[in-house]
Formats: structure tokens, C-alpha cells, sequence
């Protein structure tokens, strides 16, 4: 395996450099950390581009980092001088604030900075996680939040300080352990179970980047979750490759227009089919046009203690698709694609149309119902003072998507779905509402109607209850969760939630409350 890895990783390397001299975005950008997922920058820069304020960014990558934000942040000034009403204005001036905070404000970057940051909470649900049959992923509906990081049943409190530097504009760091205590209902158990949630160093010159350790990843373009990386799982553990600026490629390239690139190899747990088996993806997002945006992806799961045994050459053709004999005689890996887009129509008050459609490499019903889908509509609007976002989603999964006879821990890492949530086999409609009600408070309502199991049939098509007997239905659920935000002050916010969950086929509810509050600055 190890040569393999390396082996990609080389030339991955010489073309990411290759791509970020000829981008001509190195003397703007430098290193920097990553931007929380959850963090309020995030919808300010919305609102931003809402209002046509931003140049289109490419959107089915969510990762963001100071240096990209303080580059949107200048050219808004620089091309929008006459333009800023008072709306836009407070979200500059929010942006302006974290910038400042991390010593990169408009007219001067340090060169080396130090930060901490602290998150801490509480919550309570009586909801129970439940198993994504045939696969070792489990999932608490209610507790289902960007990041994974809870999944029991019972109540919570922790603590998560994060440690950010950066060093001379070529490299960054980021620690983040936590701290939960907490007392888990499903075995009345009082747990203190300390672990590193975030922990990686960035190296890299320019728009182009190179992480290694513990980082986040999200891509595609859906909220609920995306089909290929969904946002939902833990941190992944290994490398990262991307250049975390849009760059336009030389050449006839540039019909391409904004382009990213992502890979990423990751070291699975220890709790597989086959330990620490190892996954691979790789990511191209276009946008060739201000209203059209692409990406095309893969993701791979092979090897590990015990796997399937392959040479070195098998294994390379593996990784880039190509596989050596017939899938029955040698399967040595689980692998999907997606491909995925969006339209956005400025003059329709940027209403966006948006989609994604994914794949298993064998072997569903038939050769369109081996399609899983997500297709979704967003549109911003403002009534009165009040700028929201509406969100409709619905995503529909088939029986084999995320499964696999082989790998049968199947697309999971530490029992998260490495995916959308909705797992294999399911389907879910999707309500977000946004808004910013007033310069510094924003709420966010969720309402989701899902359904798992809905053939109630395995991945060979028989009675799924053959494996699971406890099995006695489709697990219907209807759920809502309102989760308002106030800044306090520049180094303090304060999120809450209340949540109410429906469980059909049990007759069963469950409610959530949770409080949570974010110290920066220090």
C-alpha cells in the first residue's frame, strides 16, 4: 500500500506546484488555517454573494481559509465602493472583525500569529442512534450536525479549546482537542472521553496547500449532506491536496474557468472489515461559467490488515480506476463516483438549481436505478429588514450505496457514514430556512421527513430481515430543529437549539435541547 500512496502523492505534487506558479494568485495568497464549518463568516460571505456583491465561488468544496476570505474581503472593497448598502455593510464589517482578530486585517499581515479559541456546551436529547444496516455506520438524526462529533443518547457537556499559528506565510497549524462529559442513556454510564478532534500542519506557496493530520472535508453541493463526503463525518486522518484558492489553468485550459483541485488519502480506524483500510478521493470543480458550476469525484476504499491480496501495479490500477480482471475474481477495492452541478440565475434574484448524482462500481437492479440522487433549489430573498435563505432538498439512495460484499464495514469511518447521512437505501426531504433577523442575530430552522429501508432487501436484492430480524419496518421519521445564533460582542457567541423528532413505524418521540457558546479572540 505504502508505495501506491506514494506514488500518487508525488505526482499530485509536481502538478499542484506546477498549477499554483502558472495561477498567478501566489503573491495575494499565503497559508493559513481553516475556517470552522459553523462559522458565521460562512453566511456572511453568502449574503455577500446573494447580493452579487462577491465573485461567484466555486461551491461543492467547503473548505475555506482565512487567507481565501481576506482575498473576497479586499475585492469587495476594491470593486464595490459605491455598491455597499447597510445590510452588506454589517456583514464587511463582521468579516472585518475576524480578520482583525487574526491579524490579517486589509492593510497588514503578521507574519507569524498565535490564536486561541474556545467552544464549549451542553445538550440533552432522549433520541437513540440507530444502525445503518449492513454497513457498521450508526446515526442520531437529531444530533446530526456538521462535524459529528455526538452521537449517544443522554446528555453532554464539553469543552473544545482550538490552538491556531501561522508561520511566515507557508505554514499553519491547528490543534483542537475535546473534553466531553457525559452521561449516555443507552447504558447509564457517566463517560469523560478526551480525544484530538482537530489536529494538522499546512505546508504550502500561494493558492496551493498540502495538509497533514486530523482535518475536515465537505464537498458537493447539498445541505442536508453531500453524497460523496457529506460534511457529517468526523475530522479524516491523513493528507490533504488542494489548492484552497480558485486558479484558471493556462492555455485552452481556460475555458475551465475557476478551477479546484482536491485529493485526499486517509487512514481509516482500526474497527473495519479490514483495519486501517485506506481511503482515497479525488475532486475537480469547475466554473466555466458565472452560472454554471461542475464537479466531478471518486472515492475509494482498499487495502488494509487482511485485504484482498494485489501486487504493487494492481493496486495503482485501482486507485485511478482501471481494474485488473472481472469484479467477481478480484475485488479489490469499494469504490463510487459523483458528478455534480448547479445553476444560478443572477436575474432571478439568484435562485440556484442544483444537483448530484452518484454511483456505485457494481452492482444494483438495473442500470439506471443504480443511480442515488440529490436535487435541490435555493433561493435568498429579504422581507423588510430580514435577508433569509430557503433551502429544498430531497435525496433518494438505493440498496447498494455505501455497501459493499467485500469491504462489508462498507463507506464508514468510526461508525460514521463517510457520505450522507441518509445512508443506503433511504430517502429525505429537506426544508432549510435562514435568516439574519437582525445585524447580529441569525436562525436556522431544519425541517426533514427521511425514510431507511424502504425496499426492505439487502445489497443481493433478498429480505433484509434474513440478516436482521429486529428489523420490522421502514424507520419513517419527521423531525424539526430551530437553532438561533447571537453575537454577543466580538469574542463571544451564543448558539442555541430545540429540536423535536417523530419516529413513525415505533410511535415513538424524541426532543433535543441544546446551548452552546463560542469565546474567540484571546
Amino acid at each position: 500500500m505504502n508505495p501506491t500512496i506514494k506514488a500518487r502523492n508525488v505526482i499530485f505534487l509536481i502538478v499542484f506546484h506546477i498549477v499554483s506558479c502558472v495561477s498567478g494568485f501566489s503573491a495575494e495568497m499565503f497559508v493559513s488555517p481553516d475556517i470552522d464549518s459553523q462559522s458565521i463568516v460562512y453566511d456572511a460571505i453568502n449574503r455577500l454573494q446573494n447580493q452579487s456583491l462577491v465573485p461567484r465561488k466555486l461551491s461543492g468544496v467547503s473548505t475555506m481559509t482565512d487567507a481565501y476570505v481576506r482575498s473576497i474581503y479586499l475585492w469587495i472593497l476594491e470593486n464595490n465602493k459605491e455598491d455597499i448598502n447597510i445590510h452588506a455593510r454589517e456583514d464587511l464589517n463582521l468579516i472585518e472583525n475576524y480578520l482583525t482578530q487574526r491579524e490579517m486585517s486589509s492593510t497588514k499581515i503578521k507574519d507569524f500569529s498565535f490564536e486561541m479559541n474556545l467552544k464549549g456546551g451542553a445538550w440533552f436529547t432522549n433520541s437513540r442512534s440507530i444502525s445503518q444496516l449492513e454497513t457498521d455506520a450508526r446515526i442520531n438524526p437529531l444530533l446530526n450536525e456538521l462535524g459529528g462529533r455526538f452521537q449517544s443518547q443522554g446528555g453532554q457537556a464539553w469543552i473544545e479549546p482550538h490552538f491556531t499559528a501561522r508561520f511566515g506565510g507557508w505554514s499553519a497549524i491547528e490543534v483542537a482537542p475535546i473534553f466531553p462529559l457525559g452521561w449516555n442513556r443507552e447504558d447509564s454510564n457517566l463517560e469523560f472521553k478526551p480525544s484530538l478532534y482537530l489536529g494538522y500542519f499546512k505546508l504550502g506557496s500561494g493558492a496551493f496547500e498540502s495538509t497533514l493530520g486530523r482535518f475536515t472535508a465537505k464537498w458537493g453541493q447539498g445541505y442536508s449532506g453531500s453524497l460523496i463526503l457529506g460534511g457529517h463525518q468526523l475530522p479524516l486522518t491523513g493528507l490533504r491536496i488542494e489548492n484552497t484558492k480558485p486558479i484558471v489553468l493556462p492555455w485552452w485550459l481556460h475555458v475551465l474557468g475557476q478551477t479546484r483541485f482536491n485529493f485526499i488519502v486517509s487512514i481509516l480506524d482500526g474497527d473495519q472489515k479490514f483495519p486501517h483500510s485506506v481511503f482515497v478521493a479525488q475532486r475537480l470543480s469547475i466554473l466555466p461559467k458565472q452560472w454554471l458550476e461542475l464537479g466531478f469525484a471518486q472515492s475509494i476504499i482498499l487495502g488494509g490488515e487482511g485485504s484482498p491480496e494485489a501486487n504493487i501495479i494492481d493496486l495503482i490500477s485501482e486507485t485511478f480506476g482501471a481494474r485488473v480482471g472481472d469484479i467477481t475474481q478480484t475485488n479489490l477495492s469499494n469504490r463510487n463516483f459523483m458528478v455534480d452541478y448547479r445553476f444560478t440565475f443572477e436575474r432571478l434574484g439568484n435562485l440556484s438549481l442544483y444537483g448530484e448524482i452518484f454511483w456505485e462500481d457494481c452492482c444494483g437492479s438495473g442500470r439506471w436505478k443504480d443511480l442515488s440522487t440529490l436535487w435541490g433549489i435555493r433561493k435568498p430573498f429579504r422581507v423588510g429588514q430580514i435577508d433569509s435563505e430557503v433551502t429544498v432538498e430531497w435525496v433518494s439512495t438505493i440498496e447498494i450505496t455505501y455497501r459493499n460484499s467485500v469491504f462489508t464495514s462498507g463507506f464508514v469511518d468510526r461508525k460514521r457514514i463517510l457520505g450522507h447521512p441518509i445512508g443506503p437505501d433511504g430517502m429525505g426531504l429537506y426544508v432549510f430556512l435562514k435568516n439574519k433577523l437582525r445585524s447580529k442575530l441569525w436562525s436556522t430552522l431544519e425541517v426533514a421527513f427521511e425514510r431507511r429501508g424502504r425496499k426492505q432487501v439487502d445489497q443481493y436484492l433478498a429480505p433484509i430481515s434474513n440478516q436482521f430480524p429486529s428489523v420490522q419496518g421502514i424507520d419513517t421519521r419527521l423531525r424539526a430543529i430551530l437553532s438561533p445564533t447571537y453575537h454577543l460582542s466580538n469574542n463571544l457567541i451564543l448558539m442555541g437549539g430545540m429540536g423535536y423528532e417523530w419516529v413513525y413505524n415505533v410511535g415513538d418521540h424524541h426532543l433535543l435541547t441544546r446551548l452552546q457558546v463560542v469565546l474567540s479572540g484571546f
